[in-house]
């Protein structure tokens, strides 16, 4: 057998676990290939990076187990900003499950900066409704939280004795695998000129680029890649760049199987014909 049939004859299970091997260690360990930035991540980071110390900032994660990969490291990401920037932070949640990833966030973040809960930030409970309970919040926050997410009186709690209403929160930020970043634009930043961005799923993109370029939304996070731009934005590398590794490799071992194999078929192919094989 010459180079040219083993190339076309690998076994399909080294290819099997070349793959493995591909995935792994990028997610163990991401590798930081290179990875352009987009307009839209940077105008997300500049929009946070203008906040004064001291902004109180809604973020919205409206998002639930089944988008994690693709939400959940846009959300840690501009969390470690906002903290970084000294900002307060107001989380609410839009869907059911998504009151966990508020939770986490915290958990991840907060004694490194140093936050303190009801002074630097704030986690609000459930509420059902989307659209509704976004225009509830604008018409009168206090009114529709009047409880936090652990059971104390929001009017007990410093960062919201700080606030008299929507017109004091300096940005709002969304992450949704759904229309919640809409609701947000129409609801309150059509309504009351309050910035609005955020992040959302690979394939809601098209749905938000309207929004973008009409400066309605000011940038966007798009999937994953959006998030591991967001990582690189702030030198922060996580599991955004590592899946963007993990990703890029396994395409890559994908086209290294395919050329050999038609390499190997193209050139087995002229050995045959010109009487070099066997």
């Amino acid at each position: 057998m010459n180079l040219w049939e083993i190339f076309q004859n690998i076994d399909r299970r080294v290819w099997y676990v070349l793959l493995l091997v591909s995935l792994f260690i990028p997610l163990v360990r991401p590798l930081g290939l290179p990875l352009s930035i987009g307009g839209e991540a940077r105008d997300v980071y500049n929009t946070i990076e203008a906040l004064p110390a001291g902004s109180v900032v809604i973020v919205s994660p409206s998002y639930s187990p089944g988008t994690d990969a693709e939400m959940w490291p846009q959300h840690a990401a501009v969390m470690q900003h906002l903290m970084r920037k000294g900002c307060k932070i107001i989380q609410v949640s839009l869907a059911l499950e998504s009151v966990m990833y508020a939770v986490r966030a915290i958990e991840a973040y907060a004694p490194k900066y140093n936050y303190k809960m009801g002074v630097d930030h704030v986690i609000m409970p459930y509420k059902a409704g989307l659209d509704v309970v976004i225009a509830s919040m604008g018409r009168d926050i206090h009114a529709l939280y009047t409880e936090d997410y652990y059971g104390t009186l929001t009017s007990q709690l410093p960062l919201m004795q700080s606030i008299s209403g929507i017109q004091d929160i300096a940005l709002v930020v969304d992450f949704m695998p759904g229309n919640t970043l809409v609701d947000y634009i129409k609801q309150i930043g059509s309504v009351y000129n309050t910035p609005i961005t955020g992040g959302v799923t690979g394939v809601c993109i098209p749905t938000m680029m309207p929004y973008v370029m009409s400066g309605q939304c000011r940038g966007l996070l798009g999937g994953m890649r959006g998030a591991a731009e967001y990582e690189l934005l702030i030198n922060s590398p996580g599991s955004a760049i590592g899946g963007m590794d993990a990703q890029s490799l396994s395409h890559l071992l994908i086209i290294v199987a395919i050329a050999l194999g038609n390499i190997g078929l193209v050139a087995g192919r002229g050995l045959r014909k010109g009487g070099g094989g066997k």
